[in-house]
């Protein structure tokens, strides 16, 4: 087995010679060696993009499940366009600390368990 020039230097320095090439060529160079996939993981996987919908969920999910994910420094949804709403449908009450004690409060009050909170 041969192993190349740049696979003979330390893994940091290749690191930074791999953050000045395209994404393109360091997708090509990940593919030419175990060594190389290593050190080119933190360049493909920093900022990664998924699509808002059901595929983009399963693809977040085996990334999560990968050793890649290590790699991950940001990602982030791309959604196409944004459904027409009525917004009023969407509304619900938030728990303030105040209003949460006292919903605790009164659940202790009727009974409950105490160690059970509302969510």
């Amino acid at each position: 087995m041969t192993v190349s020039r740049l696979e003979t230097l330390p893994i940091e320095i290749c690191r930074i010679i791999i953050d000045f090439i395209t994404t393109w060529t360091v997708k090509d160079l990940s593919c030419t060696s175990k060594w190389l996939r290593e050190a080119c993981l933190p360049a493909l996987f920093r900022h990664v993009e998924f699509p808002f919908s059901e595929a983009g969920f399963d693809g977040l999910k085996s990334l999560v499940k990968s050793d890649a994910h290590y790699n991950v420094v940001s990602f982030t949804y791309v959604v196409p366009e944004l459904p027409k709403a009525d917004f009023d449908s969407f509304k619900f009450d938030l728990l303030t600390p105040d209003s949460y004690v006292e919903t605790a409060k009164e659940l202790y009050d009727a009974g409950d368990d105490a160690d059970e909170s509302p969510s």
